[in-house]
């Protein structure tokens, strides 16, 4: 894991999760902001919505190195087929799913925690 290298085109550090307040999101920017110092090249993406997103949002403008921030919103993305569904469910009354455990089998969680991991250990390592 120690050797792996970052991807050209995606982010250094990738946040991924709800917008609320007890995930300190919030320390994570400003501690991006203090690393961003010395790591002229550093990036970092979030992922995600909810309640804190506008004050996540005005404090990732107002860091020193901000232009490094990328506040990427909730990016599940729906199919044709996804869309088609939901429609025919309102148009017959039928309550779309709201299950999470239905809707977070549409991701590879094996692959998110894998890169997750990959992204703490170089954190820990220092190998960017």
């Amino acid at each position: 894991m120690e050797t792996t290298q970052p991807a050209e085109d995606g982010f250094d550090i990738l946040y991924a999760g709800r917008l609320i307040e007890h995930k300190n999101v919030d320390f994570l920017l400003g501690g991006f902001d203090r690393i961003a110092e010395t790591m002229p090249n550093i990036t970092l993406g979030i992922i995600g919505d909810g309640p804190e997103r506008d004050a996540l949002e005005r404090q990732a403008r107002n860091l020193n190195h901000a232009d490094r921030v990328m506040m990427l919103g909730f990016l599940a993305a729906p199919t044709v087929d996804d869309v088609a569904d939901g429609l025919e469910c309102a148009l017959t009354g039928e309550r779309p799913n709201t299950e999470p455990t239905s809707r977070a089998q549409r991701y590879d969680w094996d692959a998110v925690a894998e890169q997750a991991e990959q992204c703490y250990r170089r954190a820990i390592t220092g190998d960017w």
